[in-house]
């Protein structure tokens, strides 16, 4: 491979919505750099919970977890944030290191992977509000005009997002979505492993006091060109 071209990734860690839980963070972080993962990938909101935000941010930017601004990192810089839900993340709680991570998240990332081009954004493209749940039936998914346009522009093969809180393998054609779901403490917190290579989604579990173990397992679609 040419020096100058991405590199393809086999296998990658996704961490859902840390809404500032920030012990789950670290052990997830922990797991997956043991696991030796090829990237380790974070879908945003890292504000807004019971537990560290600043601690959050801290980890993501010092573990080089390549992160996505969610709704909530968006929100907290507006004046309507602290009155908005439960658990906002105090202003004063983060320090200028924290604040500036928040501030210069991208809202998409672009990757490579044997499978074909993946994005990571929060909810689908650059709308950090509109998602896709493992329910949504054809009216809904027509409706989601990003969607259709990412499905007809075939750019993409892989989309991996968050928001919804709700663990997900999905697949339109060409196209298969990945939500690895919360690490929220009353959400049924866990994380994800993709590997491309070996056509598999592993799902972690956290139990009540932190420690992970194996959940489900679900094959990835098979790429259209693989089709019988």
């Amino acid at each position: 491979m040419n020096e100058s071209e991405p590199k393809l990734l086999n296998r990658i860690g996704v961490i859902g919505d840390p809404h500032a839980e920030d012990g789950r963070l670290a052990e997830a972080i922990r797991f997956l750099q043991s696991d030796g993962v090829d990237a380790l990938f974070c879908t945003g909101d890292a504000v807004t919970g019971k537990g560290d935000a600043n601690r959050c941010c801290h980890l993501l930017e010092e573990n080089q977890v390549h992160t996505v601004r969610g709704n909530h990192d968006r929100w907290f810089f507006t004046d309507a944030y602290a009155d908005m839900l439960p658990d906002t993340t105090p202003s004063e709680a983060l320090d200028l290191r924290a604040r500036a991570f928040l501030q210069t998240l991208p809202q998409t990332l672009p990757f490579e992977t044997v499978r074909g081009p993946l994005q990571l954004a929060h909810g689908t493209d650059i709308d950090d509000m509109l998602a896709v749940y493992p329910g949504d039936g054809r009216w809904v998914l027509e409706a989601n005009w990003k969607l259709q346009r990412l499905y007809a522009e075939r750019r993409y093969r892989i989309l991996v997002g968050g928001h919804t809180h709700a663990r997900m393998v999905r697949a339109f054609d060409h196209l298969t979505l990945l939500n690895p779901g919360t690490l929220r403490r009353d959400q049924s917190p866990g994380f994800l492993v993709a590997d491309f290579a070996a056509g598999v989604a592993v799902f972690y579990d956290f139990d009540n006091a932190g420690v992970v173990s194996p959940g489900e397992t679900v094959p990835l679609p098979k790429p259209p060109e693989e089709l019988p």
